[in-house]
């Protein structure tokens, strides 16, 4: 697939859950599972948008060039880690569950990951 393709899919994917999210936000009663359900996977979708998109703008106005195939794995890489680590926390945020130690534990865990995969190539 084409980088230029890639970074159009996820683009309108991100967008797409987006307008689920805000949908979901205004719409729907948060008591329901399904609501829940629609409400964690599309702010995933869209944080992990947000991000990605963030890190390859940073990254293309350090190096005035577009990215390539290698950069925009390990961007998704990165910015999975990043999104799964923020969605993670405001989940436990949201149960009442969430302290420092739990926090300082779960970034710990996100930096350990990301040092696993940039070792390996995927």
């Amino acid at each position: 697939m084409k980088i230029k393709a890639l970074l159009f899919v996820i683009f309108a994917i991100s967008l797409f859950a987006l307008g689920v999210l805000i949908t979901t936000i205004f719409n729907i009663t948060p008591t329901t599972y399904d609501a829940l359900a629609m409400f964690y996977t599309s702010l995933f979708i869209t944080v992990f948008g947000l991000v990605f998109f963030a890190i390859v703008l940073i990254f293309h106005l350090r190096t005035h060039v577009a990215p390539s195939l290698s950069v925009v794995r390990s961007v998704l890489k990165l910015s999975l880690i990043i999104d799964v680590l923020l969605v993670v926390l405001l989940a436990l945020k949201t149960n009442d569950v969430l302290n420092w130690a739990t926090s300082l534990v779960l970034i710990v865990v996100a930096i350990i990951i990301g040092i696993v995969l940039k070792k390996r190539i995927i």
